[in-house]
């Protein structure tokens, strides 16, 4: 991923996020995740992606909560790429919500796509901090990995709805194998409250 392209997803994903406002920072859980897919799946049909899981009966998720694949049209069962990787988790009824969350950013360590995103909100009443400790965790989970591939993307989406603002970090392995001090996530876009509503 390119600076300008990284640059392009931050912008379209925001946008995105600020047209399903009340979707995002007002609703549920499965509501939250309809307006992620929503918005996930137009910026894979503008990119010549195959969004899945699609809307099929009965398809289940492949491999990660939602992908972008490209494969050929005479061979669709073979997947040629894997662009994205999505985890969401926006909740949990544990005393230790980041554990969940961890879980789940552990599949993107695993998952061959250039980019992989991680999903997740920081609740109202949640003590200060919280975000920064959760994304400590995942940078020592990022350590601890021994077979990361070069120009591979991380990027958090910190769904924050006490203050109705999405912040994105992103961290980039500059090289193949473990890395050798503690990764750094930089913030991509920090904004403000919105005023559009969905």
């Amino acid at each position: 991923m390119t600076g300008t392209e990284l640059d392009e997803f931050v912008s379209e994903l925001i946008s995105g996020i600020r047209s399903k406002r009340r979707s995002i920072f007002k609703s549920n859980c499965a509501k939250q995740t309809g307006a992620m897919r929503t918005i996930l799946q137009s910026m894979a049909k503008k990119r010549h992606y195959q969004f899945h899981p699609n809307r099929i009966p009965n398809r289940k998720e492949f491999l990660c909560d939602f992908v972008w694949l490209r494969s050929e049209k005479q061979h669709p069962v073979w997947v040629n790429q894997m662009a994205l990787a999505v985890e969401c988790e926006w909740h949990s009824k544990r005393s230790d919500r980041s554990r969940l969350i961890l879980e789940d950013f552990r599949k993107l360590l695993v998952v061959n796509a250039k980019w992989k995103l991680c999903i997740y909100q920081v609740r109202k009443g949640s003590p200060e901090g919280t975000g920064e400790k959760l994304r400590a965790k995942i940078c020592a989970g990022l350590e601890r990995f021994e077979e990361h591939h070069r120009n591979t993307h991380y990027l958090l989406l910190e769904i924050d709805r006490m203050n109705e603002r999405p912040s994105i970090f992103h961290w980039r392995a500059t090289f193949n194998g473990k890395v050798s001090h503690t990764p750094t996530f930089r913030p991509e876009h920090p904004c403000g409250k919105y005023g559009a509503e969905d």
